[in-house]
């Protein structure tokens, strides 16, 4: 785990080296500010698919695998579980940013919830003036 990073670069905002498939760029005053990495395990034959690279300037560092993770339980009471890679913030002055990296390495899952709100359809059909446009299925 010492030896293998996984990599979550900012596009265009990394060092080149840091992004795999990035276009080569200079060195970026900003790549310690948006990129994150984190010490990680697995490979390309593993449940945590994390092939790492044997390029001399990234070597064992890790650029491809799971961004997303879904368990779903079917049934009124079963708790469905997910987690992502990094965060549910795009914005890297946001605390949600980077906040699932360690739980989304160590296997960890957030509950899924369904606000019962949701699960009433609405039809919308066009009317003639004056009438309501709503019909509930």
């Amino acid at each position: 785990r010492k030896l293998h990073k996984t990599q979550y670069p900012h596009y265009p905002l990394s060092d080149s080296h840091l992004a795999e498939g990035h276009p080569p760029s200079d060195e970026s005053i900003f790549s310690d500010f948006f990129h994150r990495q984190i010490a990680n395990h697995g490979d390309g034959d593993t449940i945590n698919v994390a092939p790492v690279s044997f390029k001399r300037d990234a070597r064992y560092l890790q650029f491809y695998g799971p961004s997303y993770r879904q368990v779903v339980t079917f049934g009124a009471d079963n708790p469905s579980y997910f987690i992502q890679n990094t965060g549910q913030s795009g914005n890297v002055f946001s605390q949600h940013y980077d906040d699932l990296i360690n739980q989304f390495r160590d296997q960890q899952y957030l509950p899924m919830t369904i606000d019962k709100a949701i699960t009433t359809q609405v039809l919308l059909s066009p009317v003639a003036p004056g009438q309501s446009a709503q019909h509930k299925l």
